[in-house]
């Protein structure tokens, strides 16, 4: 009897082990994860639906946290700083890669639309300063 039961849970746990999702990712040439893809696996109905996650970035910068997405981009890159007042002193540069520079010290706002039309596909360098502190992060064009 003993062994009946122990053979019967072990044949309910195989069933309850194919219940599980499935979870892909796409990197960059970099390395960086650009996307992320989950499959819900249904059993009563079987179907599989896809959810991919929207990329953004956050970050502390002087008391402030920094907000940046899309990323990938494709048209316009938002930069949004929480708590912003008009005294602020923040700016941003844009470079490529190959070190040349793009956009230099322009203003930035609460929220800040970057068009990212005129520029060709790649990797590029966005630098935030705000109240004399910097930091970087990688923008994907696609």
């Amino acid at each position: 009897m003993k062994r009946n039961f122990i053979f019967f849970m072990l044949w309910c746990f195989a069933f309850a082990c194919q219940a599980q999702s499935i979870m892909s990712y796409a990197y960059d040439q970099a390395g960086n994860r650009v996307n992320r893809v989950i499959v819900l696996k249904s059993r009563a109905l079987k179907v599989q639906s896809h959810h991919v996650d929207s990329v953004s970035f956050r970050e502390m910068l002087s008391d402030r946290q920094i907000k940046i997405w899309p990323n990938p981009v494709q048209t316009e890159l938002t930069v949004s700083i929480s708590q912003f007042d008009s005294s602020s002193s923040a700016t941003y540069s844009l470079y490529h890669p190959g070190g040349s520079v793009l956009e230099v010290n322009k203003p930035l706002t609460q929220s800040t639309a970057i068009d990212m039309t005129k520029y060709p596909r790649g990797i590029y360098i966005l630098r935030i300063t705000l109240y004399g502190q910097s930091s970087s992060w990688k923008i994907i064009k696609q």
